[in-house]
This record gives C-alpha cells, structure tokens and sequence, in this order.
C-alpha cells in the first residue's frame, strides 16, 4: 500500500509525484501507464526502495509534516517484492543455469542447509534434533519444488527463447537483449509475492511476449507492470493506475479498452460539473449584483452571496484536477522527405554476407535486399537472428562486416531512430541546443520556433526544453531524440525497435506520421524500413513489403502484414549459434512469383498425377518395343514416341523441383 507519497526530483520545480495513495490486494495485476516522464518508474522504485540519490520520497501528503498517521509505503506481512531492474547480468561469469538459480535463494539455502545436516550425521551426529532438522528441511525443499528446479528452470528458459545448450554458457557471451531475458528468468524463478516488472517485453520477440503474458496471467502472485505493451496490459492486468502530471488515478477492475472508456467518461463527467458550477455561480453572482442593495430581497441576495462563497471555499469553482484531464496527444508531421534519383534503388544488397569484424563466420549469408522509394519494409524474426545486424549494414557501420555487393544512390539521405539515439544524446546540452546543433547544420531554414514546436507537441514542458539531458527522464530523453528524427530531412527512414521507449500516446502519433508522410504524393521520394517485434505497432501500418530473417539468411516478400506473421517465428537463440544455422533461399518475389508460390500445393499435386500418368504410358510403351521382335519399321515409330515422352516427363520433373523449391524455402 503506498499512502500520501510525494516524490521530489531535482531541477523540478513541482514533485514528480504528488499525493499518491493506492492500495493493491494481494494477488490483483495492475499496470502504471502515462506518457514517458510523467514518474512511472520512479513509482516503482520508491516501493522497492531504489529511488536515484538525488531524489527524495515524502510521506506527508506534501504538507512539511514527517511520516506517521498510516502514511509511507507498507508491504503485507511476509510479503516479498523481485524487481525487474533496467540493467542486466553483463560481464558476469557465471553461467546462464547458475544464473538463473541465484534467483532461487530460499531453495539454494534449504539445500545448503540439507548438505550441512547431511555431512553432521555421515560424522555421526545421529540425535533426535539433527535428524528432525534434516527431515524439516527435506520437507522444505520438496515444498519448495527442489527436486523439479531443473526442469523448472529449464521450461522458463524455453519459454523466454533458450535453447538447452545454452544453459552452461557464461552470461556474458549473450547480447545485451538475451542478458535481459536471463535477469527476466532469474526474477520469475524466484517467485516474489510482488513481482515489479518495468518495460518487461522491451527485448523479447513475439514468441517471448506470448509466452510471458501467459505465465503473467496465471502467476500466483500480485503484479505490478510498467509497460507501453497494450498487448501485455489487455491480456494480463485488470487493474490500472494512470499517472498524469503528477497524479495518480485509480482504475480498480478493469481492462485496457475499460480503462480508456472509464478515463475520457471521468475528463467529460469533471469538464462538465466545472461548466456548470460556473455557470451556476455567475447566476448567484449576477443576482447579489442586481439585488444586494434592495430592500425588498437584501436577505435573499446575503443567502445567495452565502453559496457562492461556500462554493468556492468547497473548490467547486477551481478548474478540474489534473489527473481527470486527458493527457494532449503529441502532434508530429516529418519534414519534407530529400529528393530522389526516380526509378533508381537508394540501397541495394546483391548476395551479401554480414557478420561482426572478429567473429569466424557471418551471421548471415547471400543476403538479396533492394530498397526503392514508396517501399514500406518490416524486417521480422526472432531476437539473435540478425535483424538489427541488417539495421547496421544499412546504416554502413564499421562494427559490421559485409562482403558482397553493396551499393547506395548518390541521393541517399538517411534517417535513424534506434533503441541507441536517447543514450547518444549530448548530455551537457539540452534539447533545443541539440536539435539547433545536429538538425539546423543540415537545413538552415529551421527556425527556433520550429524546434521547439515539435518539442512542445511531443509533450515537453518548456522547462524540460532548457534541462540538460542528464537531467531528462529516460522517456523525455527518447521524445528529444524522436524529434530530431521528425526534424531531419531524409529519404531513407530507419527505425530499430522503435515502440520499446515511447509510450502508448507518442507511439500512436508516430504510427500516424509514419501512414502520412508522402501519403499524398504520386510519386514517392522516400522508404521506410522498420524492425519490430511490437504486432500491435505493426498491424496498424501501411506495408508494402515483409521481410522475415530465420536460419541465416533473408526472405523479402512484396505484401502487406499477415495476421499469422507474429504467430511463430523460428526462434535462434544468439549470433553465436550462427554456425549450426541453415542457409535460406534469398530472393524478392514479384505478383508472378508470389502467385506461383501460393498454387504451388495444388501445382504439385497435378504434376505428380501427369507424371505417373506418363511414366506408366512409358512403361506400357518400352513393353510394346520388346514385343516388337524385328519389325523395324514399327520399332523406328515407337522409339520416336518414347523419345517424346522421356523428354515430357524431364520437363514435368524439372516443373515439380521448381515449385517444390517454393514450398521449402517459403
């Protein structure tokens, strides 16, 4: 329960938070939501405890007075709290399974505790009380589900994408997003009473996403999840806590798409009772004006003066509280997008193979890719397969290695937002600065009040704008650096991940940018190449072409999104499996090919009628010519006819292997 807490930040002329009481029974799912900045994971981190130096938690309801009267923040008795933090297990020596098993601590202590007793009676301690405290703690580990860790370790692994010969590698082999999986699994095989999780599906695929949100909605625990995942909040809490400019509102019981009905009914319901009060007080105020002085109604005019006096000592004149106000939706519109050579490739991959400098092979091999303006690219997979290592060749970075054809136009301007640009930030800047620097260098005719539109229209207050960037939450850090995307002119645009630290306002703002930019142009400047494992960001784009990275190689499809294309995406656990990967077919299919491969079962299955139909014509005729005996004139007509049919047959093969192909490598 946290009760009356206000919490203070540096630089900040208001608290971060204000006020805030809310109650969570024991195991309810909520999720915090709001607009990045607005202190959702400083939420967090006051009920664990973790809140940044600098900052201050205070209990007094933000009147000076100390704590006491049932204010702080209070966990059930024998309640324990996981916290999922934002950093990971890099560097770490030990292993994944070692790992993992560190969350486990009542189990790893209840074993050590069972050898200890073990070793006392093997020296021949046999009392009564070692061995009832030998038989207690046997009890306890099997409670506790000791002798089935492994296989319990093992299914969440599984399920977060590993694969079992990952087990004994060493953390530190893995990705910076798989190091995240393993810190995710750790906490989850530690069952806390209260599982804190902030931004949990941020480095996990589709397949990780589903089977987390279903081991979420059965755990036998209270959640707590900060997340912009709607997929995640909609499938698993039923509860939410809305923050808005430093308030707290509170949606008990309730979904999602409840939340959102429950949250514009409640704006409506205080914009209205405001209307009328002010409506109401002017009636009183005009009738104290017109008849205060009369004799006749000086008494009823005092009673009216009276109500409106109360009214307004009751607040019923004061605007409504902000947290019953909807939050302004960001408003963004790219510039203009840079010219283009018509009819020309602003970057075109023939049979590339890319890798990382130092490493013994490529991670991926004969890769096809032609990127023409008008073109809206998805590049899918699971996570480890390459999709961002794509990302970089195209960005042309020296980390990566690509041998094989690789060319650009000379008109290529590119654009990049990844899961990097907040972190690349120039922290002793702030963001006007930033954007005056790195944009205004580009196109001088960006005016100041251009900069700070965007800025204001991507939700930054005016004294967000002149803090350093140090001084910016991590999601007011992402809305500078989105801004500067928005900013720069380009005709390449390239975004890694994109919906992983932009919350669900400021996504949606960029999923409708993103439908309109050059949407009213004929004739297309620009691409735009997206990876992402978010289906819901996904779903909601115009695409023209899907690109599905698996088993070391690329598959370019010129389509729109499938409802089944985040269903099951074959999973690789990391870059360094690359050796044990299948190459892929690479190619970029037209409306021809796409329709050959969409017939080819039923293609198949008429080939192999007309080819045993033929082959039993041939068997039927090689019988005829034995039994020609020497009539060579006959022998000359049949050999004729089945020299026809040899061929015909050869010509239905090679057909079958075509098509065949199609299905293999689809």
């Amino acid at each position: 329960m946290v009760s009356e807490l206000t919490v203070f930040v540096p630089g900040l002329t208001e608290p971060i938070l204000s006020d805030v009481n809310l109650r969570v029974e024991p195991r309810t799912k909520w999720a915090i939501v709001g607009v990045n900045g607005c202190g959702k994971s400083t939420l967090l981190k006051s009920i664990t405890g973790q809140l940044d130096d600098a900052a201050t938690a205070d209990f007094s309801g933000g009147d000076g007075d100390s704590g006491g009267g049932g204010r702080g923040i209070a966990l059930g008795e024998n309640e324990r709290y996981g916290y999922l933090e934002q950093t990971s297990v890099s560097g770490k020596t030990s292993t994944v399974m070692q790992e993992c098993k560190l969350g486990m601590e009542q189990l790893t202590k209840t074993q050590a505790k069972i050898d200890e007793l073990t070793k006392r009676m093997e020296s021949g301690d046999i009392s009564d009380k070692t061995v009832q405290s030998l038989a207690d703690a046997e009890f306890l580990f099997n409670s506790l589900g000791g002798y089935t860790q492994e296989a319990e370790v093992q299914t969440i692994l599984k399920g977060l994408g590993f694969e079992e010969k990952d087990n004994e590698r060493l953390c530190s082999e893995f990705s910076g997003g798989w190091q995240m999986r393993i810190a995710l699994a750790r906490l989850l095989l530690s069952k806390p009473s209260l599982l804190l999780l902030d931004e949990p599906t941020n480095h996990l695929d589709q397949s990780a996403r589903a089977w987390l949100a279903n081991y979420l909605r059965s755990y036998d625990g209270t959640i707590i999840i900060v997340t912009h995942d709607i997929g995640l909040i909609s499938s698993v809490c039923t509860s939410i806590a809305n923050i808005n400019k430093g308030k707290v509102q509170v949606f008990k019981n309730m979904n999602y798409d409840q939340f959102i009905q429950e949250r514009q009914r409640r704006a409506l319901a205080a914009q209205t009772a405001y209307e009328n009060n002010l409506m109401e007080a002017k009636k009183l105020s005009d009738f104290v004006a017109k008849w205060g002085a009369s004799a006749t109604k000086r008494t009823v005019a005092e009673d009216r003066r009276k109500k409106l006096n109360r009214m307004r000592e009751q607040g019923l004149l004061d605007p409504p509280d902000v947290s019953f106000s909807l939050e302004r939706k960001p408003m963004m519109a790219f510039s203009e997008a840079a010219k283009s050579i018509p009819d020309e490739a602003l970057l075109q991959m023939r049979s590339v193979d890319i890798g990382y400098r130092g490493e013994s092979s490529p991670l991926l091999r004969n890769v096809n890719l032609n990127i023409r303006p008008g073109m809206r690219l998805l590049i899918r997979g699971s996570n480890g397969v390459g999709k961002s290592t794509i990302v970089k060749a195209i960005q042309g970075l020296s980390e990566v290695e690509v041998k094989g054809g690789i060319s650009t136009s000379k008109s290529l301007a590119m654009n990049v937002f990844n899961q990097d640009c907040a972190q690349e930030l120039n922290a002793s800047l702030n963001g006007i600065q930033i954007l005056v620097d790195e944009v205004r260098s580009q196109d001088i005719s960006i005016t100041n009040q251009r900069i700070q539109g965007v800025l204001g229209a991507l939700g930054l207050s005016d004294e967000a704008m002149t803090k350093t960037i140090g001084q910016l939450s991590g999601g007011q850090k992402a809305r500078v650096a989105l801004s500067k995307f928005v900013l720069r002119r380009a005709n390449l645009l390239v975004l890694d991940e994109p919906s992983n630290h932009l919350d669900i306002e400021t996504l949606d703002t960029l999923i409708e940018a993103l439908k309109a930019y050059e949407s009213d142009k004929k004739v297309k400047r620009a691409a735009i190449v997206i990876v992402s494992h978010d289906s819901n960001f996904c779903k909601r784009l115009d695409l023209t072409h899907v690109a599905t990275v698996v088993a070391g190689g690329i598959l370019v499809e010129e389509r729109s999104l499938r409802d089944d294309d985040f269903d099951a995406v074959p999973v690789t656990s990391t870059a360094e499996d690359k050796e044990d990967v299948k190459h892929m077919r690479n190619e970029e299919e037209d409306a021809k090919t796409r329709k050959m491969r969409l017939n080819a079962p039923r293609r198949i299955s008429k080939l192999e009628k007309e080819i045993a139909e033929k082959e039993a014509s041939l068997s039927l005729l090689i019988d005829e010519m034995n039994t020609a005996g020497y009539d060579y004139e006959q022998l000359i007509i049949l050999q004729r006819q089945r020299e026809v049919l040899e061929e015909e047959i050869e010509k239905k093969l090679a057909d079958w292997e075509l098509v065949s192909e199609m299905l293999i490598y689809k």
